[in-house]
């Protein structure tokens, strides 16, 4: 009867590690998980975050003459009155 309540408790504590072992492996690949996700996270911030200090140049530099007038030229294809404007006839 001895070695049955042995054998019993023995199996009972090998089989407690055995579980305790999965189970710190499942959490490691998890923690491993969450880890490269935050990863992504941070560096999709880190290129909102330029984009952001972009587009606040960009609009800061909006109400200056000079890039008004290079959008005029360049997207409008506006000239000024005094510009005498040269036609390249072989296209």
């Amino acid at each position: 009867m001895k070695i049955l309540k042995k054998l019993v408790s023995t199996i009972l504590i090998i089989s407690v590690f055995v579980y305790m072992g999965y189970v710190f492996y499942d959490q490691q690949i998890r923690l491993n998980e969450l880890n490269t996700n935050i990863a992504s996270c941070e560096r999709k911030i880190q290129e909102q975050y330029l984009e952001s200090e972009k587009l606040t140049t960009t609009i800061a530099s909006m109400s200056d003459d000079e890039y008004i007038e290079e959008v005029a030229r360049e997207r409008l294809g506006y000239v000024m009155p005094t510009e005498i404007i040269f036609m390249d006839a072989s296209i």
